[in-house]
């Protein structure tokens, strides 16, 4: 803490604080900076079944896949690669968590039709509207 030399009244300090790399809210983890976010992606591809390189941690698109990963989200499971999948958080609170526990590695069309919104009951996407049949 940082005090005025004239009068001892306390000032603010001048130096600036850094956002923690994680919080934690019971069991459920949030993520603040985009490095830990692509590593915790890579865990969930990894859990899916698939195998991923990070070759330059600065540079996002150096990632390398081995083996696909398995699509969590369909009912028939299918192979689906680190660029065509996404990252479902499958969390019941309001504010999606970032944990392995909550994460599932989907298909995109399982990812739309699986999400929270008013668009659930009619999905858009490219223009086209999707179905269960499609999935």
């Amino acid at each position: 803490m940082v005090r005025c030399p004239n009068c001892g009244h306390r000032l603010r300090s001048t130096m600036k604080r850094r956002k923690p790399a994680h919080k934690w809210r019971g069991e459920h983890e949030y993520l603040a900076n985009s490095v830990a976010k692509v590593k915790r992606r890579m865990e969930i591809y990894r859990a899916a079944g698939g195998e991923v390189t990070w070759f330059d941690e600065s540079d996002p698109s150096t990632i390398e896949d081995h083996k696909p990963a398995m699509c969590q989200g369909c009912v028939e499971t299918h192979p689906i690669g680190w660029n065509e999948g996404e990252w479902h958080h499958a969390c019941t609170l309001r504010k999606k968590c970032d944990s392995v526990k909550c994460g599932l590695f989907v298909c995109a069309i399982a990812h739309r039709l699986t999400k929270t919104s008013i668009h659930r009951r009619n999905p858009e996407w490219s223009g086209r509207t999707e179905s269960l049949n499609d999935a």
